[in-house]
């Protein structure tokens, strides 16, 4: 059987898979994708393993997977990297990928893509690989784990060990009513916070984590990130509305889906809040929101700061998970980055309302939860703000929903 290929965690199968979608290469040398892998070791690394592209913006990638080729090389097998990787930036012709541990190179690679034939890269020393998969006469299989709820691909037939591709966790999300809103007398209260009952009436997923950089690498090929040092592990940021509906059009093509999306801002709030009617998901006290946010705190050397316990974060996004998650298992509903939803801007009505859904047009697109940059009364659980859908901001990301088939 093939060789587990770890990425940025691992899964073996035993839970049933409830969709697949098989991709077949051609035969017929028409370009399938472009999606591949780097990967290589190197004994005893003494820092962050980073590979570029012709010069380009170093990539960060894993280290410490194990890689039984090298017990008689490095004395023993965990120092493997491995990344997933979109080639279609790449233009056709010549690259050279160059690996570095803690800024030094250690390993370089030249190959080539081509758009026609059925390999799209080729050559690549040992150290570094600069990969094609799949390879002529195997086929990819996107799968959807029920029980870990998981997106995954597999190489090759049924029964082959799955690849965990992109690392998106998802929490269920049960059906619910609950208070939109804050009322009139509320500390920070806004206008456009009318408080209302709310009806989710089916459940959905809800991305346990904020899409990080190495899954938006994976489907789009690039890092439009300010913070790109950050790391893989990071939330993607800089990025608009419209890019982020791009991607879910692309991930939704790639696995044969229709069910990935943004959340409305109903379901943000209500998952969000997971139960609670408080200021935030843990209560009132503005002194414990460095506990479960990365926001303008007393650690940052930001003007405006205006809570005095420490989060730990002086400036710009931690890595995704960071902090202690909400009731539900849902982690930086407050802090990091504000996270696009599929709401445009719109006033709250006053009656009840079930699967509400702001306009199409108006005044913008509406992003939730909070960034680095904000204050302590914009991380509460009903704030809400207007952004323009073409705009970028660096504290503004995103988490995918996913509709339950």
């Amino acid at each position: 059987m093939r060789s587990l290929l770890r990425l940025f965690s691992l899964i073996f199968l035993t839970p049933a898979l409830v969709h697949a979608a098989v991709l077949e290469i051609p035969g017929d040398g028409a370009k399938l994708s472009g999606i591949g892998v780097i990967s290589g070791w190197k004994c005893e690394a003494s820092g962050t393993i980073t590979v570029s592209f012709n010069g380009g913006d170093l990539i960060p990638l894993p280290y410490g997977n194990e890689r039984s080729d090298t017990a008689g090389i490095c004395g023993d097998t965990n120092n493997g990297f491995s990344t997933v990787q979109n080639w279609a930036h790449l233009d056709d012709g010549t690259h050279t990928a160059v690996a570095y541990d803690n800024g030094m190179e250690f390993a370089r690679s030249t190959f080539e893509v081509a758009t026609t034939g059925e390999e799209f890269v080729k050559g690549a020393n040992a150290q570094v690989r600069v990969l094609d998969f799949p390879s002529p006469g195997e086929s990819v299989r996107f799968e959807w784990n029920q029980s870990t709820q998981h997106l995954e691909m597999a190489l090759g037939p049924e029964g082959e060990d799955l690849i965990d591709i992109l690392a998106m966790e998802f929490v269920r999300i049960e059906a619910g009513t609950f208070q939109m809103g804050s009322p009139a007398e509320a500390e920070d209260h806004e206008e456009d916070e009318t408080l209302h009952q709310v009806t989710i009436s089916q459940p959905f997923y809800l991305g346990k984590y904020e899409v990080t950089q190495a899954q938006w690498r994976a489907v789009m090929g690039d890092n439009p990130s300010f913070f790109r040092h950050c790391g893989d592990t990071c939330p993607v940021e800089g990025i608009s509305w419209e890019e982020v509906e791009t991607f879910i059009a692309e991930l939704n093509t790639r696995t044969g889906e229709t069910t990935y999306r943004l959340p409305t801002e109903a379901e943000w709030e209500y998952a969000a809040r997971a139960g609670t009617q408080t200021r935030y998901h843990f209560g009132d006290a503005e002194s414990e929101l460095c506990q479960y946010a990365n926001h303008a705190d007393s650690s940052t050397d930001l003007a405006w700061r205006n809570t005095t316990c420490s989060d730990g974060v002086a400036s710009g996004p931690a890595p995704v998970g960071s902090y202690q998650p909400n009731q539900w298992g849902l982690y930086d509903m407050h802090g990091n980055v504000w996270e696009w939803v599929a709401d445009g801007y719109g006033e709250y009505p006053a009656d009840s309302v079930t699967d509400p859904q702001g306009p199409a047009t108006g005044r913008g697109r509406i992003r939730r939860g909070c960034g680095w940059r904000s204050t302590a009364d914009s991380c509460r659980a009903v704030n809400r703000h207007p952004y323009t859908p073409r705009d970028r901001n660096i504290s503004l990301g995103f988490r995918l929903a996913r509709t339950i088939p």
